[in-house]
């Protein structure tokens, strides 16, 4: 007989099988890999509701430091919704990040009210937009990351995001595609591309100008193009310069999360970012 109420305790790697099976249920695609990554990247602050070996919710914390925390994968099997256990494991991962000054999370509709309850503050949307791509000459001024570009990459996300997260931007380099836009030999701008089902989505989509920034986009855009994939983008609202980039590549709104904080105000620009890595990371 199943006991009345689940376990929580801390996801392993065993679970990923039960983890990926909610998430198709609730109409999410994420690949085996990637939530392998989000696990181990959450280490003890990756839990789980579980009766035995059936996982039936997930909330993952990642905690960069004392300064900043992040919260994702907030997930309820539908078959057991309704049962307080989004709140339970929320409750918990708030405990267990009572010593980080910013707690943050991107929050879908349905999930929004919740972190309300809470006392989570918004701030401002992440609109994705997506779309058919198109095929753009190349530019002299855009070629493929390297290794050796990484560093500089870093320090440049660093600016916006906050803090450093050189396990984030070389993972995405590692499983993806990075490219970069010089001016005089220096790093201008980046982006970093990976496929997703049937869209290729350009994530920490970052530039120093406008201008720069659309020559990422284009090249990304050309990469989907030529690999037959849609084209997406996680957009920061306040970012009307990349708003204004989508609607010239004829990239509509899919749906939109609500960026979201708890205790102090955030560190960094991350209003100012071109495109997002993902909700799961910030």
């Amino acid at each position: 007989m199943q006991p009345l109420e689940p376990e929580l305790r801390v996801l392993t790697p065993n679970d990923i099988p039960s983890v990926v099976k909610i998430m198709e249920k609730i109409g999410w695609f994420h690949p085996v890999e990637q939530t392998k990554q989000y696990i181990a990247w959450g280490g003890e602050g990756s839990f789980c509701l579980a009766f035995g070996d059936q996982v039936v919710a997930t909330a993952i914390a990642l905690k960069y430091s004392q300064r900043l925390a992040w919260v994702g994968l907030v997930i309820s099997d539908p078959d057991y919704q309704r049962r307080g256990f989004a709140k339970r494991l929320m409750s918990h991962i708030m405990d267990y990040l009572s010593d980080v000054e910013s707690i943050m999370l991107d929050a879908s509709v349905l999930g929004y009210p919740l972190y309300d309850k809470m006392g989570f503050k918004p701030l401002y949307k992440i609109n994705a937009y997506r779309g058919t791509p198109q095929i753009f000459p190349a530019s002299a001024s855009v070629r493929e990351m390297t290794t050796a570009d990484l560093d500089t990459v870093i320090d440049m996300d660093c600016e916006k995001f906050g803090l450093p997260r050189p396990h984030i931007l070389k993972w995405l380099f590692e499983t993806g595609r990075g490219i970069v836009a010089t001016s005089n030999g220096s790093i201008t701008g980046y982006a970093f591309t990976k496929a997703f089902g049937d869209t290729l989505r350009a994530l920490a989509w970052n530039a120093k100008t406008a201008t720069t920034s659309d020559q990422i986009l284009r090249a990304c855009s050309t990469q989907a193009a030529e690999d037959g994939y849609l084209l997406r983008i996680n957009v920061p609202e306040p970012n009307t310069f990349a708003r204004d980039l989508a609607l010239d590549h004829n990239l509509v709104i899919e749906r939109y999360v609500t960026r979201m904080i708890y205790g102090q105000p955030p560190p960094g620009n991350m209003g100012n970012q071109y495109g997002i890595v993902t909700f799961m990371t910030g």
